[in-house]
This record gives structure tokens, C-alpha cells and sequence, in this order.
């Protein structure tokens, strides 16, 4: 999607793309202003100067209000979706992250880690969540820079800022809605 971004948007998705692959290709660069967010806030620039961001509704400064969802087992559901998302989340998911953490140098504890996803699954699923797992992509991201033995600060943040953005969901959610397709594909 980030070609189409750029050929149908290259004002921000062109000037996001830019600002990644020069802070990624500038080491010193990107420890002062990581790759992503260099990115994200240029797009964010781009979209204020051109008067591009145009929210449909109020964006309020809103914390999110979780629903409980009570389980209701059924063989259906388990045939149809548990199954499939256990195969997933297991062998894809969790497979990319065990494997993109050991080729950064790291031993990760494949049993430890199995269990904390699980638990937290079952926990995201009472309010209507989607399961828990190590993903690939941002095991990479989190371990893609800097001295593996610090790779935990990176970890911290993420989860701060995945905290952050799950409490104010909804005023992210109406800030997405209303920026370009463009920024949201790049």
C-alpha cells in the first residue's frame, strides 16, 4: 500500500518515506529521533500545513470504557475461530517473534512467553479484544537498533505507549478517521 500511498498522496506519504529512509540510512540520526516516529510526526506536520485533516465529529480527550463480554463456548465458534487462531497466533506468530529474537542474539523463553500470551488472551478477550502474541514485525522493530542488552528499554516503551494508545483509543481512532488515507498506509 505504500506505492499507492505515494502515487496518489507523495505530499505526505512521499515526505514520510523520505524522512524514514534517511533516518534509517543515519545511525546517530535515528538514536535521537527513531526511523517511525520521525516519520509519523513529519506526516503529521504535512497534514497540519496543508489543512488536510478534516474530523467528521469532535476529537475529545476521551479514556475508553471497556464492555465485559461474558464467554458463550460453542463448537462452532471453536471449529471456525479458535482453531484457526490458535494455529495463527502459535506457529505464525509467535514463530516469527521467537525467531526474529534469536537472530538478534537474544534467548527468549518459549514457555514463559507462551503462557503470558495465553493469559493475556483470555483477559483481552473478556472486553472484546484480540488475542496476545509476539508478532514478528515488532519484535523487529523493538530489537532492530542499538546494543541488544538494551533492546528492554525499547520493549518498555512500546508497551507504555500500546498502554497509552489503548486508554485513549477513541481520540486516536477520530484522529485516524480524519487524516488522509495516505498517512495511515505509509
Amino acid at each position: 500500500e505504500l506505492v499507492f500511498a505515494i502515487r496518489d498522496d507523495v505530499a505526505i506519504a512521499g515526505a514520510m518515506t523520505v524522512v524514514f529512509l534517511a533516518l534509517s540510512a543515519w545511525p546517530r540520526g535515528a538514536r535521537i529521533m527513531p526511523p517511525l516516529i520521525g516519520a509519523l510526526l513529519v506526516g503529521a506536520l504535512v497534514i497540519a500545513i496543508t489543512g488536510r485533516f478534516h474530523p467528521s465529529q469532535a476529537i475529545a480527550f476521551e479514556i475508553a470504557r471497556p464492555n465485559l463480554y461474558l464467554p458463550a463456548f460453542s463448537t462452532q465458534a471453536m471449529v471456525e475461530l479458535v482453531l484457526p487462531l490458535a494455529i495463527t497466533v502459535l506457529a505464525v506468530q509467535n514463530g516469527q517473534g521467537f525467531a526474529v529474537l534469536k537472530a538478534a542474539g537474544h534467548q527468549p523463553p518459549l514457555n514463559a512467553i507462551t503462557t503470558a500470551c495465553g493469559a493475556g488472551s483470555i483477559v483481552a478477550g473478556l472486553v472484546g479484544c484480540s488475542s496476545t502474541c509476539l508478532t514478528g514485525p515488532v519484535s523487529a522493530i523493538i530489537s532492530g537498533g542499538g546494543e541488544a542488552r538494551r533492546h528492554y528499554t525499547a520493549d518498555l516503551m512500546v508497551a507504555l505507549l500500546a498502554l497509552v494508545f489503548g486508554l485513549f483509543s477513541p481520540m486516536f481512532t477520530r484522529s485516524m478517521l480524519a487524516a488522509p488515507p495516505a498517512f495511515i498506509a505509509a
